[in-house]
């Protein structure tokens, strides 16, 4: 039971455990950062990299196949 209340709460700093232990919620949070940044990779309508890359890929006409 004490372990999960660490998991939870954290640990503080100690001896074999310098910088301490983040509590759960700390960790959701660094993981949903990490999400949010992953959605630029996706289209959504016009403002994410992936849109952007889209339309310079077109305008160069880098997404057609070389004449031979």
């Amino acid at each position: 039971m004490s372990r999960l209340v660490d998991d939870l709460l954290g640990e503080p700093p100690r001896p074999g455990l310098p910088k301490g232990r983040p509590g759960l919620m700390t960790r959701v949070g660094r993981i949903e950062g990490r999400l949010d940044a992953l959605e630029e990779l996706r289209p959504n309508g016009g403002s994410s990299i992936k849109d952007q890359v889209g339309r310079i890929t077109q305008a160069t006409g880098a997404d057609k196949p070389e004449m031979r």
